[in-house]
């Protein structure tokens, strides 16, 4: 497991801890306790408790180490909507965003003994009822496919298409993440995405450029 995870590049003496602000409750209809992840959240569980997001116009990532009895998931997208791809710098953020969030859920999923060999992934697309939300998708697609297939990651089922939402539940006696297609969603969900899409935009690319300027004398 130490080898396996090692080609990652990870440090066997780094621990990147859950983030504390995750929202907690208990889902009568399911009798479950559930955490509920928004966009840019990640989680993983050893318990029964049920991983709970909506993929709006954002993915997510489902993990399962059977053996090990772990489950984990990550709402993310890449912030390459209304990015032209002749922007390399501007890609280069937005890419270097997405291996950060993937790194950070392989290193806490390395510091609970998961071994990438038994690893099973299940990839979720949101709904794409624009040009941006189609290339902001597939971009974030493309990109988790690719990490995944360099690190020798099967991924065992993906739900993508369609114009709607979808709910996605995770637990861990599933084999893997239960998805539904939501036909009609409150605006709770575009809002939730919009503040997460801003907040990328600032930070990952205005931020960067802003950082990364020189000015002459």
């Amino acid at each position: 497991m130490g080898r396996a995870l090692l080609r990652l590049g990870f440090s066997p003496n780094k621990t990147i801890s859950a983030k504390p602000t995750l929202n907690r409750y208990w889902d009568p209809h399911l009798a479950r306790r559930c955490v509920k992840l928004n966009p840019g959240e990640q989680y993983l569980s050893t318990t029964g408790e049920m991983l709970v997001t909506v993929a709006g116009s954002t993915c997510v990532l489902c993990l399962r180490d059977p053996q090990e009895g772990l489950i984990a998931m990550l709402n993310f997208s890449l912030p390459t909507d209304y990015l032209s791809q002749l922007d390399q710098k501007g890609q280069s953020h937005a890419r270097h965003y997405g291996l950060t969030q993937l790194d950070t859920l392989f290193e806490n999923l390395r510091v609970q003994g998961a071994d990438l060999e038994t690893i099973e992934a299940t990839l979720v697309g949101g709904a794409v009822q624009n040009k941006d939300q189609r290339i902001c998708v597939q971009d974030t697609l493309d990109f988790t496919r690719r990490y995944l297939a360099q690190h020798g990651i099967k991924v065992t089922a993906e739900f993508i298409g369609t114009a709607h939402p979808k709910k996605v539940y995770f637990g861990l006696d599933d084999l893997g993440p239960q998805v539904r297609v939501l036909k009609e969603v409150s605006n709770t969900v575009s809002n939730r995405e919009k503040r997460y899409s801003t907040d990328l935009q600032a930070r990952w690319l205005l931020g960067h450029r802003k950082t990364s300027m020189q000015f002459s004398a």
